[in-house]
């Protein structure tokens, strides 16, 4: 899986069976029919792949707990395994190394907090970055603009940014 990361594939060349998704897609009115429809696609092609073994699940959930927040280090010892195999294993199980999927829950946090209407600086203090700067980087990287670009757009579309 890791294999894909920070890569652009055809989504036929990855998953079988796309079409019916992609046509319903292009039928879609509005994002949140459409994110639907991802989602339900990819739970149940998850429902039918293995599932990561158990001290990987712990190590998922717990990074999802926490929001993020724990030192991958802290994360490994609680696992009674070194940083690497940490890292190696969540990579090849999860798809991404854990720091990566720390920062995504980070990001998921805080793009909730923009929605719900949360201010910039309170919401980069209440999901664990270091100051603004720090989230406004990860917007941009992950999201493409700016938090405060971001929450405008979300307050116009009525909780959806484009």
């Amino acid at each position: 899986m890791h294999e894909l990361e920070n890569c652009t594939v055809p989504l036929d060349d990855v998953l079988a069976n796309t079409g019916e998704l992609t046509d319903r897609l292009r039928d879609a009115r509005s994002w949140t029919q459409r994110f639907d429809l991802v989602e339900s696609f990819l739970l149940r092609r998850l429902d039918r792949s293995g599932a990561p073994e158990p001290s990987l699940d712990w190590a998922w959930a717990h990074l999802r707990r926490t929001g993020g927040s724990i030192p991958i280090r802290a994360l490994a010892d609680d696992l009674g395994w070194s940083h690497r195999r940490l890292i190696v294993r969540f990579r090849e199980q999860i798809g991404v190394a854990p720091k990566t999927f720390a920062r995504l829950v980070r990001f998921d946090r805080a793009v909730s907090a923009l929605r719900a209407g949360r201010g910039l600086a309170e919401t980069a203090f209440a999901t664990g970055y270091f100051d603004q700067a720090h989230m406004t980087r990860d917007f941009r990287e992950l999201a493409g603009t700016t938090p405060a670009s971001f929450a405008a757009a979300t307050l116009e579309s009525g909780g959806i940014a484009a």
